[in-house]
């Protein structure tokens, strides 16, 4: 059996953004900054599950033989759904996790990635004349 996944630390972030929320000394999120980071630092200098982030500072999960998303049901014949390349769910939590640690005093290095991903998405996910988001295979099919 396989149970990689590529959301689940993206979803592991938002959790801790949202526990930090929650609580009223707020203290959750800067305890977990430097695993957090680590994240965003694997995932941009490739990982396995085909985790890389591309010239637009998009997250890229996969393969046409593995899918790295919860959508990772699989035959014999490959993916049954195939996410292969840039689905829109990871690239959202990957924005959210970018921009949230570019605005800690410490990470500011990375404000460049969080504008130029956050940018990257509305262009590629962002469907005007639908007025909602696009999956990786619908935007594909859409744009050609």
């Amino acid at each position: 059996s396989h149970y990689g996944s590529a959301d689940a630390a993206l979803w592991f972030a938002l959790a801790v953004w949202r526990t930090d929320l929650a609580l009223p000394e707020h203290a959750v999120w800067d305890a977990f900054v430097p695993s957090l980071r680590s994240i965003v630092d694997s995932y941009v200098r490739g990982a396995e599950l085909g985790l890389h982030v591309d010239e637009a500072g998009l997250l890229h999960a996969g393969s046409q033989t593995l899918n790295a998303t919860w959508m990772d049901a699989q035959t014999s014949q490959g993916p049954v759904t195939p996410r292969e390349g840039f689905a829109v769910e990871l690239n959202g939590l990957w924005c959210f996790l970018v921009e949230r640690l570019s605005e800690h005093a410490d990470h500011g290095d990375l404000a460049e990635l969080a504008e130029r991903s956050s940018a990257s998405f509305r262009d590629r996910f962002w469907l005007p004349s639908r007025r909602h988001l696009a999956d990786a295979c619908v935007a594909r099919a859409l744009r050609r």
